[in-house]
Formats: C-alpha cells, structure tokens, sequence
C-alpha cells in the first residue's frame, strides 16, 4: 500500500491518475491489482485468484464489481446499469474485442503500464485511469476476463441520484 499525498505532487499534477502513477512508480513488483477504497473483495481469496491470471502473455485482467444490494429504486437501477456494463465489457473481451475495464477490479502489469506512457495518451482526461487506458492497451493476445464469484470486489452504491450523474455525464 502506498499513501500519496498533495505535498508529494512536485508537477502540479491532480487527481485519481496522479495518485495512481505515483503508486505504480513506487510498487515494487510487476503486477498491479487496483480497486477504490470504498470497495470490499467478495473472499480472503481475491489476490491470490486474480494475480494467477496474469502468467505467460497475459497483461491485462478485467474484474467484476457488483454494487451492494440495498433498497430501493436507484439502488436497482445502478446494480442493473453495473451489471449491463459489465455484460457488455466482459462479452466484448471474451470475443477478443476488450475495450474497457473498471477500476474497482482490475489488474494489470507495470511493465504495460511503461510501454504506453502510463496516462500520457489522457492525461487532459480527468477520468479513465481505467477504461482509457484500458482501450489504449489491451488486445486478444494480453487479456482475459476473471468472473470467478471469488474475485468479484463489492462497492458502495451511490445513495442519491445527484451523486449519480457526475460519474455519468
């Protein structure tokens, strides 16, 4: 683990991808497995079962991570928008298509993250550490998706439906 903070930051550089590339310049070994602090993985078993993904030419893991279930109708309608996406994203990777992934659950090695830059291609972005990144990088070759129920990685839902559209706009 490794806790960046602003007084850190000598380029001026801000947000999510700042922090990230500060933490993968200091990881100390090849293979980054990445979730958000408000995430919980579904078993003791999480690391273990998605870094044994990432052997021979594959680079890039894609996970599944479900929102909590809780009452009520947004609730609903973001665990299915979440559930559609990832349909979408994990078909598309299964037919060699991979496009995107999330940051919530996904691994990948260090050495990709180097051979395109890191973020350089978006940096002007202020989102996609993980999709943009993601469509810059993964192919048929370096990818496969981990759907074991084992991997998936749980997340808090947002609980009101203006916290919902800055995340979706």
């Amino acid at each position: 683990m490794c806790l960046v903070s602003k007084s850190d930051n000598r380029e001026g550089k801000v947000g999510k991808k700042f922090a990230l590339s500060y933490g993968i310049e200091a990881a100390k070994h090849n293979v980054l497995l990445l979730t958000d602090a408000d995430c919980k993985p579904t078993s003791p078993d999480w690391i273990r079962l998605m870094q044994e993904k990432i052997v021979g030419g594959v680079e890039i893991g894609l996970g599944y991570s479900p929102y909590l279930q809780e009452k009520g109708f947004l609730n609903t309608f973001i665990r299915y928008e979440t559930l559609q996406t990832a349909i979408q994203y994990l078909s598309f990777a299964l037919w060699g298509i991979p496009y995107m992934g999330v940051g919530r659950n996904i691994i990948y090695q260090k050495s990709l993250y180097y051979k395109v830059g890191g973020f350089k291609s978006h940096e002007h972005v202020a989102s996609g550490d993980d999709d943009l990144f993601i469509n810059a990088t993964a192919h048929l070759n370096n990818t496969t998706i981990i759907i074991d129920r084992r991997t998936f990685v749980l997340s808090e839902p947002k609980r009101t439906w203006k916290k919902i559209f800055p995340s979706k706009v």
